[in-house]
């Protein structure tokens, strides 16, 4: 597995810090001229750049500002690390809004945590406005990041391949209540849940691991750090399956949510499916 950070700051933070030729330079064009707004990084856990950045956004920290606007962990893994792997992560990339409570999604809040905001419990069939949804995906989530559908050719595979863990429910058109929709339906996964443990790691590659911060402990972090890890015992041989632990953070619509991992069985029919949303990383099972 080849691990590469990705990092985008401001162009004038990063002129300030990198000097002018580091990175790749993100703007817009007028005309002929070249306005420069972010620049992008991508970096190797072992460039030195690495220790320089981890020192300026310590320093911003601590002065209650953030140098990195955007950060992401990119894992690209050999065929044969994925083939052998008996979970895999599924990490969606395919995200949409309006969120199904912007169109009339009905939730009870009564017992939902008042630290975390975990625990909301979906009351209706799940509304959204459908034309929104990426056509190009099978598998995509609002901006709520608790809220996934999946396309009726992906439905119609995991009914056909009989693949478990998981259930279908219908989705509601925005455009049109009274029907449901034949094209898109939520996806909603069965008791019990993985649990994710250690070496697995929450937080932020620049400020470090993180500590939950509902003492409950129903979210884990804000962001997932490092690869899954989780406990052999608690995975039942689900195809699909979610974790217990949730990550995130209530923030207006957005909610807590859970990670999605993988069977190898299910994970090779999607492949040979070419099924587009998502793409996957190992998991460790300890």
């Amino acid at each position: 597995m080849r691990e590469t950070f990705e990092f985008r700051l401001g162009e004038q933070r990063a002129n300030a810090i990198l000097g002018d030729n580091v990175g790749e330079r993100l703007g817009q064009h007028l005309g002929q001229r070249f306005i420069p707004i972010a620049r992008k990084l991508l970096l190797d856990p072992a460039d030195p750049l690495l220790e320089k950045l981890v020192a300026e956004e310590r320093a911003a920290h601590r002065r209650g500002e953030t140098v990195i606007t955007y950060w992401c962990i990119h894992r690209k893994y050999a065929a044969v690390e994925l083939a052998r792997a008996t979970l895999l992560q599924m990490l969606m990339n395919a995200m949409f809004e309006p969120a199904g409570e912007e169109c009339g999604t009905q939730y009870d809040y009564s017992h939902a945590c008042p630290v975390c905001g975990a625990g909301r419990v979906q009351t209706s069939d799940l509304i959204l406005n459908t034309r929104k949804i990426p056509k190009r995906a099978d598998i995509a989530f609002t901006i709520a990041r608790d809220e996934v559908v999946v396309s009726s050719r992906l439905a119609d595979t995991i009914a056909a391949q009989h693949l478990t863990g998981a259930s279908l429910r219908p989705v509601r058109p925005l455009a049109d209540l009274r029907h449901t929709s034949p094209d898109w339906f939520q996806l909603c996964f069965d008791p019990p849940p993985v649990v994710a443990t250690a070496p697995t790691q929450y937080g932020d590659p620049l400020l470090g691991p993180e500590q939950s911060a509902c003492p409950p402990g129903h979210v884990a972090g804000l962001n997932i750090l490092t690869e899954l890890s989780v406990e052999r015992t608690s995975w039942a041989g689900a195809d699909l399956a979610r974790t217990r632990d949730l990550v995130g953070a209530r923030r207006g619509l957005l909610a807590p949510y859970p990670l999605v991992v993988l069977s190898q069985r299910c994970w090779q029919v999607l492949r040979d499916g070419a099924f587009k949303g998502f793409t996957s990383e190992v998991v460790h099972l300890v």
